[in-house]
């Protein structure tokens, strides 16, 4: 089906509602204003029905009525279908981004940004051109950065890397991601293993 073809049928489907909507609100108003102006005895009222009607009336000149997939009066339940689209992509977005963020850095290159923002470790290594590539990979990324100065290219041997680069705040916002995430996965992988054993 053309994109056109599609098109006018949800405009055709939008306008059709929009024209129930609009039939259903008059008709409600005029019942409810027949009530105060014709004076309706109680006993001949629907009561609550008024209530339900004029909720009705509100429900269904929001916005939210083209938002409204389903509604059952019996179980009072209704399914929102834009929202829960935006929740799936919402969804998908994050799995996505997961996924990049895992595979943003290596594990050795995650591993020397845990040693320079650990004021503990003393981040020494065997300096050889693989280092120097995970190093620069980090700064490129915006991870990490040299000390005025200091070059990667400079490292030799067996020497700390702290003294030729530092962890950036955007290197440490992406441990701290890591960390929550790193705890989400273990929070869920536990509560798997319980599932299991029960």
């Amino acid at each position: 089906m053309s994109k056109n073809k599609s098109n006018n049928i949800l405009f055709k489907e939008k306008s059709m509602r929009w024209l129930i909507v609009k039939l259903l609100s008059f008709l409600g108003i005029v019942y409810l204003l027949s009530i105060l102006v014709l004076a309706i005895k109680p006993d001949n009222r629907l009561s609550i029905t008024e209530v339900a009607i004029f909720l009705i009336i509100l429900l269904f000149n929001s916005e939210l009525a083209e938002k409204i997939e389903e509604i059952s009066f019996g179980e009072l339940k209704a399914k929102f279908t834009e929202v829960k689209q935006e929740q799936e992509k919402q969804r998908a977005d994050i799995d996505t981004l997961q996924f990049l963020v895992n595979r943003f850095v290596t594990k050795e290159e995650l591993s020397h940004l845990k040693n320079l923002a650990d004021d503990k470790a003393e981040a020494k290594y065997w300096i050889n051109d693989e280092v120097r590539r995970e190093l620069r990979h980090l700064r490129g990324l915006g991870l990490i950065e040299s000390y005025r100065g200091k070059y990667i290219g400079q490292l030799q041997q067996q020497v700390s890397i702290k003294e030729y680069v530092r962890i950036t705040p955007e290197g440490q916002a992406y441990l701290n991601m890591r960390k929550s995430e790193l705890r989400e996965d273990s929070l869920k992988d536990e509560s798997m293993k319980n599932d299991n054993h029960e």
